[in-house]
């Protein structure tokens, strides 16, 4: 991954983004016995206001609300810094699946910030420790629904 900070613009996004990362705390805490899935979307994205997978999400959890934001006005070099806090919503809700019962879920709706969103979820898993990470994301207008990656959780840490 490039963090682009070639522009004022560009590195005042990102000074914005890692303080608000290193300040971020998680929002889901689960003492149950139940199995935990975290499931991720994103929200706006400048100029786009809706993004479907932060409505799917939200539609899923509801106490995840879809953060309704507006994009910062473009400026002489490109849009204005664009804050994050308002652009994420994290929630923890019980979903009852067939053949599966009670699961509980911490959705997360994320700002459209590869560096920073990477950073939340981290701490969300770190916190929740879900069986499953599910995250979602866009490519285009219409796009065909496929797994782009997966990965299963492991008791031991690699660096």
């Amino acid at each position: 991954m490039v963090v682009d900070t070639s522009t004022p613009r560009a590195r005042a996004q990102y000074d914005a983004n890692v303080s608000f990362a290193l300040g971020y705390k998680p929002g889901c805490t689960s003492k149950s016995n139940r199995p935990r899935v975290i499931v991720t979307g994103f929200g706006r994205f400048l100029e786009n206001a809706d993004n479907a997978t932060g409505r799917i999400v939200s539609a899923l959890v509801p106490e995840a609300k879809y953060p309704e934001t507006t994009a910062p006005p473009p400026g002489p070099d490109g849009w204005a810094v664009d804050p994050p806090a308002p652009q994420t919503s994290v929630a923890i809700g019980t979903v009852t699946l067939p053949n599966a019962g009670e699961v509980d879920v911490c959705a997360m709706i994320v700002p459209v910030y590869w560096d920073l969103s990477s950073i939340l979820i981290a701490k969300e898993i770190d916190a929740f420790k879900p069986q499953m990470v599910l995250m979602n994301g866009i490519a285009g207008d219409t796009q065909d629904l496929w797994i782009e990656l997966g990965s299963v959780r492991s008791e031991e840490r690699r660096v």
